[in-house]
């Protein structure tokens, strides 16, 4: 992403629009759309998105939901090492997103007891 969420969720769209299967472009996805300002409709994909298996792509990360909670901790180490990376309501937005994960996660393990 590198800091150009516009340019790099037109490049995402336009690789979904060839391969939609592609799950590994949805792990992104989400992330433009939240920096650009979209909280609402990053969190609406981020939650169909969430409980997909990953394991295919990355064996470290069972569900879509364990690669962006990963990628949330490479963004604030890039956050911290270059200043301006993201600004403080997009740390804000992602802190909304990353507890709404957490207690959707929360809430399926209760449900699949």
């Amino acid at each position: 992403l590198c800091g150009k969420f516009e340019d790099a969720g037109v490049a995402i769209v336009r690789g979904l629009e060839i391969d939609s299967t592609y799950l590994y472009l949805s792990t992104n996805l989400p992330h433009t759309i939240l920096f650009q300002g979209n909280l609402e409709k990053a969190r609406d994909i981020y939650r169909a998105n969430a409980d997909r298996e990953f394991v295919q792509f990355d064996p470290s990360f069972r569900t879509l939901r364990d690669a962006y909670l990963d990628d949330f901790k490479t963004f604030r180490r890039e956050a911290k090492e270059k200043p301006g990376f993201l600004s403080p309501q997009q740390l804000k937005d992602m802190d909304l997103i990353e507890q709404d994960l957490m207690r959707l996660n929360e809430k399926n393990k209760r449900k699949n007891r």
